[in-house]
């Protein structure tokens, strides 16, 4: 309902970032907004319609990146995202790479900003028709975007921190 309304990309909304964001740029820190490609969690907001074309997926991506990033918009000084549909399921594999490198080629040709991904270390997901260049073996969907444009900065993602003798008890299917 909140996404039907409008509101999400109103230029109310976009007005209270800006605001929030030129606080910070007061007190000399950078601002960025984290904006998953396709995963839908907690009603989050999301930059593309999976099921459209991916021409049209790439155009919604350089208008959420328009929105967020352009001074007269919500003003980020970043975007940071996350790919696949969750932290436990993607679609065509593809599809995200040439995704994840759009994100990362508008923001920073478009609008000077830098983009950010979280990888997960989730096992299990591979990509049948993408071989990790480390092995040459299917990729784990995780790792797609170290094949993704070079402009795109990778931040490891877990949801739980260990030591490097600690036991994991098998979080995301790994063991230290």
């Amino acid at each position: 309902a909140w996404e039907a309304s409008g509101w999400v990309v109103s230029s109310e909304r976009q007005g209270r970032f800006r605001t929030l964001n030129a606080l910070c740029h007061a007190y000399g820190l950078q601002c960025g907004a984290d904006v998953p490609i396709a995963d839908i969690q907690q009603r989050g907001w999301h930059m593309v319609d999976t099921s459209r074309p991916v021409a049209t997926m790439i155009e919604q991506i350089r208008q959420r990146l328009h929105w967020l990033l352009s001074p007269e918009g919500a003003a980020f000084d970043f975007v940071s995202t996350e790919s696949g549909f969750s932290e436990f399921t993607h679609g065509n594999c593809s599809v995200m790479l040439a995704l994840i490198s759009a994100v990362a080629d508008i923001a920073e040709l478009e609008h000077g900003a830098k983009a950010y991904i979280k990888c997960h270390a989730s096992t299990g997901q591979t990509c049948a028709d993408i071989a990790d260049p480390r092995s040459g073996r299917p990729i784990n969907f995780n790792f797609l975007p170290m094949l993704a444009s070079g402009r795109m900065g990778v931040l490891p993602h877990s949801v739980q921190a260990y030591s490097l003798d600690d036991a994991t008890d098998g979080t995301y299917g790994n063991d230290n």
